[in-house]
């Protein structure tokens, strides 16, 4: 049971739009950073598996590829992840704010480890051709950054979930260099958080072999998409192994909780099939004459897993979280106007992101090399 007395109190400002729209938002815009933020981190682990192997042409250029397109998606990342904590913080923020001040320092070392990764895949995207020792390494470097970003998260995410430990770390020291590697769940939920960035990723290679094939290149395109469906194969099969292994570290009473209604279940068994038949359209896209149509399909299955996921996801947060933190109870004070203005600017700058997301891959296509 949850000792709930060391929960700061609600901020006393009402919401500007009901839990359940907030919600939404949260779980939406999660969703939208989920996609970027799994290719920056197993994007840049492609990259350097194939500059590690550039003594092959195939490989050499694929490498050369990702690194130019990194920058990019890790700028979506960013941006999209912007939102996520924003909304975060809004429903969640007694409890996740007393985790942040618990993990201070690991907290704020983010920002400069995301200088290290942002700029260090720069640097790789443009010194490949002339440096690419140098390149190779600073992308590792890059890469480990990122790695070390998304294990700060797991260890902040996990640590708000639990209220009840909150007070003691604190009381054991006030210097906010706590971690939360005593909890069951962080090392689990980081491995299969890093596994589904490499397999998301993997996804985004074989899409780039498909493309390849379209465009004549036989033999290149056809290494590149063996890489990337036998790596989409491969990370799968071991993320629905780390999934298992997630389920038995949850409490019994969170299993509980989230088995007793429809969603998860239902959830858990349709994300798992989806997987599995994403695993075996790459299967036999490695030798199809046309495979692009066969990468689309598996990405489409891929979004609803990823949707799937999230939604379960939050189904155990609230679960852990028990009566600690009642967001449906946070005062509500609706601004519908704010509300207008956030929508029609979403929608207007995804839109806006999809155009330059064309203009720059059709500038990049028409640009030798």
């Amino acid at each position: 049971m949850l000792d709930t007395s060391v929960v700061a109190s609600v901020d006393p400002i009402p919401l500007p739009a009901p839990t359940w729209l907030l919600t939404f938002f949260l779980l939406f815009t999660f969703v939208l950073h989920v996609v970027p933020m799994s290719v920056t981190l197993g994007g840049g682990f492609w990259a350097i598996w194939a500059a590690g192997r550039a003594d092959r042409p195939a490989y050499r250029e694929l490498a050369a590829r990702l690194g130019r397109w990194l920058p990019y998606w890790t700028a979506a990342a960013v941006t999209t992840g912007v939102a996520v904590l924003l909304f975060l913080q809004v429903l969640y923020g007694p409890v996740f704010y007393a985790a942040s001040v618990v993990l201070a320092w690991p907290w704020l070392s983010v920002i400069g480890l995301l200088l290290v990764g942002y700029y260090g895949y720069y640097f790789r995207a443009y010194r490949f051709a002339k440096n690419p020792t140098a390149a190779f390494y600073v992308g590792v470097v890059a890469w480990l950054a990122f790695a070390l970003i998304a294990f700060i998260f797991v260890n902040q995410m996990t640590l708000m979930l639990h209220p009840e430990r909150h007070l003691g770390l604190y009381l054991a020291s006030a210097r906010g260099l706590h971690t939360n590697l005593a909890e069951p769940t962080l090392l689990p939920r980081y491995l299969h958080m890093l596994v589904g960035a490499v397999a998301v990723a993997a996804l985004w290679v074989a899409g780039l072999g498909a493309l390849a094939l379209r465009r004549g290149e036989s033999e290149a395109g056809r290494a590149v998409l063996v890489l990337g469906a036998t790596g989409f194969i491969s990370a799968t099969a071991l993320e629905m192994l780390l999934g298992f292994f997630l389920l038995l570290a949850q409490p019994h009473e969170v299993l509980s909780v989230v088995a007793s209604g429809a969603a998860g279940p239902l959830g858990l068994v349709l994300a798992l099939a989806l997987a599995l038949s994403a695993m075996r359209i790459l299967l036999k896209a490695r030798t199809s004459n046309s495979p692009s149509t066969a990468v689309l399909v598996g990405a489409g299955h891929l979004v609803v897993v990823i949707v799937l996921m999230v939604l379960i996801r939050h189904l155990t947060r609230q679960a852990t979280l028990g009566g600690a933190l009642a967001i449906s109870a946070m005062p509500v004070a609706p601004q519908w106007g704010l509300i207008l203005a956030f929508v029609v600017l979403l929608v207007a700058g995804l839109a806006t992101v999809g155009w330059m997301l064309r203009a720059l891959s059709l500038a990049k296509a028409a640009r030798p090399g």
